[in-house]
Formats: structure tokens, sequence, C-alpha cells
């Protein structure tokens, strides 16, 4: 209780009710008057004092006002001293966000629906075929809607850390071939698909990875005849949502 707190602080400060008192007094003497009945009163929990004399407690004392009492007893304090007038204005203000927050509780959030297919690798050599296939799908959800995009894909791997979490999930288009300068990519490229940053150099691709743990690969460009390949800018990207959670 309140007054058990108070108890406990004073002792702590090594001090006597006259003394806390005369304290009180002599900083906030402008503010409020403190006597040793009052005190006392105050400590063996046969009265309440006032939220302004708690304000000027726990400012004496170096604490905050939670530790003298919980949010609803702070509410109860502060409404009890308004009038009448000001009263009613906050019953009103309380029940209008009460109803607000009401209503946004019942509030079904949107997902949208995601169509995957094959996974991005973001660890050096995890491959899983070289182009996305349409009949290898699956669904997963989001709450954020989708930009213009191709084909999603789900990230697999580390390599991509911190920025992208394995499970993640891309947006890519189809950007064709052209130059790379550390743009995000998702590169399929023979039996291999790797989600890195791309750089074009003058013999080849380098797909670097955001992890420093993992190193460098490095395809060759122009490919060779018969070799596949295929490059996708990142337009975007999500963590998946439980469908649940609408």
């Amino acid at each position: 209780m309140l007054g058990n707190k108070v108890r406990t602080l004073r002792k702590n400060s090594n001090l006597t009710l006259n003394e806390l008192a005369d304290k009180l007094n002599a900083r906030y003497a402008e503010t409020a008057t403190f006597t040793k009945g009052k005190l006392s009163k105050w400590e063996n929990n046969k009265d309440e004092p006032k939220l302004s004399s708690v304000v000027l407690l726990a400012d004496f004392f170096n604490v905050s006002i939670d530790y003298f009492m919980d949010r609803k007893t702070e509410i109860q304090a502060v409404f009890d001293e308004l009038n009448s007038t000001r009263q009613n204005k906050v019953l009103h203000f309380a029940h209008s966000e009460l109803e607000q927050q009401n209503n946004e509780d019942d509030k079904i959030v949107p997902l949208f629906k995601v169509i995957g297919t094959t996974e991005a690798a973001a660890a050096r050599g995890l491959g899983y075929g070289f182009d996305f296939d349409d009949y290898d799908t699956y669904s997963v959800y989001t709450d954020e809607e989708p930009p213009a995009y191709d084909v999603a894909t789900r990230v697999s791997g580390n390599s991509m850390l911190p920025d992208y979490e394995d499970g993640d999930m891309l947006y890519l288009i189809d950007s064709g071939i052209s130059k790379y300068s550390g743009q995000l990519c998702v590169v399929s490229y023979n039996d291999q698909t790797y989600f890195k940053k791309v750089y074009t150099e003058p013999n080849g691709l380098r797909l670097v990875s955001l992890n420093s743990d993992y190193k460098d690969i490095f395809i060759d460009y122009p490919p060779e005849s018969g070799t596949h390949l295929k490059i996708f800018s990142v337009v975007g990207s999500f963590t998946p949502v439980e469908e649940s959670y609408r």
C-alpha cells in the first residue's frame, strides 16, 4: 500500500516523521504544507494523500509516480480532483476511446495471398533448379499490399543476413540481361539459384553476400553456349504471416 511505501522510503533515508515534514516544507513551501500528523496518517493508511502530494513525495524521494500507485489508481486520483464539469468531459472522452478501440479490435486485418515458387539460395553451393517451376508452388500471406512483380520466391539460407533471413519472401521481376552494380538479384545459373548482390566485371558477374562469412561467387558472362543464365531483380520483400492472423 502507498503508506507502507512512504514509510519504507523515509526509514531508508534515516528520517523521522518530524524531519521528513521539515524537509518537505522547506523544499515545497509554496506548494503544500506537511505535518507529522498528516504523514503519520498516510503511513498508517488512515488517510490518502492527494495526487499533488504524491507527486511531491515522488520528487523528494527521487522515485516515479508508478512506484506509489498503479495506473488505475493514478487515473482515479486525477479524476477525483477534477470538478464535475471536467469529470464529465473525461468520461465522454474515455467512452469515445473505448468505442474506437473495440471497433479496431473487431476489424479484420486484410491478408494478401502470394504464390511462391522454388527457393533462392542465400548460401554458397545451394541450388534448387535452373528456373522457377509454375507447377512447384506454395502459398504464403502478407498484410502489406504487394508491389508489381513477376514471381515470388523464398529465401533459403543465411548468407544475406542481417537484412534477409531464411524464410523471407522476395518479389522479383524478370530484368533480362544488363549491367549490374550492386543490385539485389536472384540469379538462376545452370542448376543453381542464388540470391546475392550482383556486380558486372570485365569477364563475368560477381555474386556477393551481405554476410561476410561467405565468399563471393563468380560466373562467366556472357555465358558459354548451352549455359542457362537468368537474372531477376528484387523489387521488394516480406516476412510471411500466418493466415490465422486474420
